[in-house]
């Protein structure tokens, strides 16, 4: 009787272990990301998101000593903290429905969360933002393109999470534009040329059109895949590229070479479409 008496009392004392403590929980479970709830001196119910699990933890306790005292919280603690994960969602959401490039911004994002994910939105300044910029061109010899790009998508970010009310500054916005250098124009050598024709002579024979009508064009390959024949004037020698880089419309001209590579691809459909 008094082993089983002791092994109950074991179990009960695993069980309660095993409970998260008072007013330390996990909003979503395994989501790593914990917060706490409590009473402050005023009497009023607080919820607070604080990172990690000790974190939490130790967080509840300052709080609950704070209460005890009769401290009154700053101003920007008495609302929910707002983590830059859940800024980044947002504006994850809108590229989705309104950006071409969401693909690039979902990866870009990947990046940026590593750096930033459990942190108060409002807490990141621009020295910490342009400290990881030069660390990722010192280690990774990032372009200033791309630079650019990253500071894009973390002020668009920003720009959502200020209309929504969620935080009060860009911190983006504070951080140096790179300057690009578009003018250096890159053509095939005729080296080039032959080796990547006998490539392709190996590889993907039946694509030679198209790879004449890039080098011939400088469509670039996003700019040939979305042509449509009636964007096509084979009589005047043009076509009209209607979302290029920057979502601009603009001209390419057609040499005899293009012409050409245009008519072998017109025989492999219908002439109405997609190119």
């Amino acid at each position: 009787m008094q082993t089983n008496t002791v092994t109950l009392t074991q179990a009960k004392t695993e069980t309660k272990a095993r409970r998260n403590p008072r007013g330390v929980f996990e909003k979503v479970t395994g989501s790593g990301e914990w917060w706490i709830c409590y009473w402050d001196g005023q009497g009023r119910k607080r919820r607070e998101t604080a990172g990690s699990k000790s974190n939490a933890i130790l967080l509840y306790r300052k709080r609950k000593t704070e209460a005890l005292q009769g401290k009154k919280l700053p101003e920007k603690l008495r609302r929910a903290t707002v983590t830059f994960a859940d800024i980044a969602r947002e504006a994850l959401a809108y590229s989705k429905a309104h950006k071409r490039t969401y693909g690039d911004d979902l990866a870009r994002m990947e990046r940026i969360l590593g750096w930033f994910r459990d942190r108060s939105a409002d807490s990141i300044t621009p020295q910490e933002i342009e400290r990881h910029f030069e660390q990722c061109i010192e280690d990774e010899r990032w372009a200033p393109s791309t630079v650019n790009h990253y500071r894009s998508l973390l002020s668009l970010t920003y720009r959502l999470a200020i209309r929504d009310g969620k935080v009060t500054s860009n911190p983006a916005r504070a951080t140096r534009h790179r300057r690009e250098d578009n003018s250096r124009v890159r053509y095939l050598t005729p080296e080039e040329e032959i080796k990547l024709r006998t490539e392709m002579d190996a590889r993907w024979k039946g694509h030679f059109p198209e790879l004449d009508l890039a080098l011939h064009t400088g469509l670039r390959l996003s700019e040939m895949y979305g042509l449509d024949w009636q964007d096509v004037d084979l009589a005047r020698c043009l076509i009209l590229v209607r979302r290029g880089k920057n979502g601009e419309s603009r001209y390419a001209r057609l040499n005899s070479v293009a012409l050409k590579a245009l008519t072998e691809l017109r025989k492999r459909g219908d002439g109405t479409g997609a190119v």
